[in-house]
């Protein structure tokens, strides 16, 4: 059996101010830095729903670049990881994993690793999510910048961060799910299923949805990312977030027929131009798909040369 060296590094963990200790994989590029960089930088990875730090081939080939232009990365767990997880608070347990989360807290994890990492005296600290990832990235980075806190909990960390990437982040716009060709009605079913349990104080309850993909979720959780409220529609925080964003969507996503995709880069482009918007880009990889199956060469390329762009 071989390994290749760039795979090694080390477990690593922090702990929310809320009290879950999650986990991480912390890599320290074993290169000199990129001639475009500028100090010490270091790039957090945040998985898609129901992911964890080890387990998505997309974000070992996104790290093993990041690593080869003089970066360390940090792969990142957040409460949302798995289907189901249980997490030791105290002498306690707390429930979580993809059927529990809510998403705003996904902000509060990553504050928790942001937080982490800037202790260790970097001097960038950039922020990579895909998927759902991406949606609690820019979540996190809509509410605070290089000089302002993000508040939670009652109380408040000092936050750093220098660059975002996000990658195929679904649109969560109640409107636009109701749109969808193929599977508008199992959306609809599955919302006015959690509706009905939440509505008789049942939130917790779990049950099996279509939409977005076949899995298990609780009620409450189903209502958070694709209620009425619409309250992570990307529409709706991206005119909040400061930083330097990198959007990234796979052609086949945004040509296909799926309504939280489709021409999401002719819809942000032409929000950007109206409202004039500042440090936003964009790349449509040719022939990808929401995995970039077959094409990740070119999105590790147009993430490498974005970040040469942007120092």
């Amino acid at each position: 059996m071989a390994f290749d060296g760039s795979a090694f590094g080390k477990l690593v963990e922090t702990q929310t101010i809320d009290g879950l200790r999650l986990h991480g994989f912390f890599q320290e590029s074993q290169v000199s830095p990129d001639t475009h960089a500028i100090g010490r930088e270091c790039w957090l990875i945040v998985h898609g729903v129901a992911g964890n730090f080890y387990n998505s081939s997309l974000l070992s080939s996104i790290s093993a670049s990041l690593l080869s232009i003089g970066a360390d990365v940090l792969r990142i767990n957040t409460r949302g990881r798995d289907a189901i997880a249980y997490f030791a608070v105290g002498s306690a347990h707390s429930r979580c994993g993809a059927a529990y989360e809510m998403i705003c807290d996904g902000a509060v994890d990553i504050a928790a690793w942001v937080d982490a990492v800037q202790r260790q005296g970097y001097e960038k600290i950039n922020l990579l999510g895909h998927s759902l990832g991406a949606v609690k990235s820019l979540l996190y980075a809509s509410q605070c910048d290089t000089e302002s806190k993000l508040e939670s909990n009652s109380e408040k960390i000092a936050l750093k961060l220098s660059r975002l990437v996000l990658l195929s982040p679904p649109r969560l716009q109640s409107n636009t799910l109701k749109d969808d060709a193929k599977y508008a009605s199992a959306y609809a079913a599955n919302l006015a299923e959690a509706q009905q349990f939440c509505d008789a104080g049942k939130p917790e309850t779990l049950f099996t949805i279509r939409y977005p993909q076949p899995m298990i979720v609780s009620a409450g959780t189903y209502i958070d990312k694709y209620g009425p409220a619409s309250r992570y529609d990307y529409h709706s925080l991206h005119d909040r977030n400061t930083c330097p964003t990198l959007w990234v969507f796979g052609e086949h996503e945004v040509r296909g027929p799926r309504s939280s995709f489709r021409d999401a880069d002719k819809v942000l482009m032409d929000t950007w131009k109206s409202s004039g918007a500042r440090s936003q880009s964009l790349q449509v990889v040719p022939g990808g798909d929401h995995a970039y199956t077959g094409v990740r060469d070119l999105l590790c390329h147009s993430v490498i040369e974005w970040t040469r762009a942007t120092v």
